[in-house]
């Protein structure tokens, strides 16, 4: 029998695997396929919660150039994805 620790281990595991796989890892912990209108929607909400973030801080501080960076990545992935479901 699998104590807790060993089972969160497995399922952290099974996630790498999962993401490595082509799937994506929700905010809310699900895995989706990186092509879904699931990840999509993820990704719209990431988009949304570090431009909250990033202005929260001052112009020119490290932590808005992080969410600047963090938010390139994001709407470079989001319009991919947009163009591949022809959203």
């Amino acid at each position: 029998m699998m104590n807790k620790s060993e089972k969160k281990l497995r399922l952290m595991i099974e996630n790498v695997i999962l993401e490595s796989a082509g799937m994506h890892r929700c905010m809310d912990g699900r895995i989706v396929s990186t092509e879904s209108i699931e990840s999509f929607d993820d990704l719209c909400a990431r988009i949304d919660d570090a431009i909250y973030h990033r202005d929260a801080h001052n112009c020119g501080t490290e932590n808005r150039i992080y969410y600047n960076g963090l938010l390139k990545n994001f709407r470079k992935k989001r319009n991919r994805l947009k163009k591949l479901l022809e959203l």
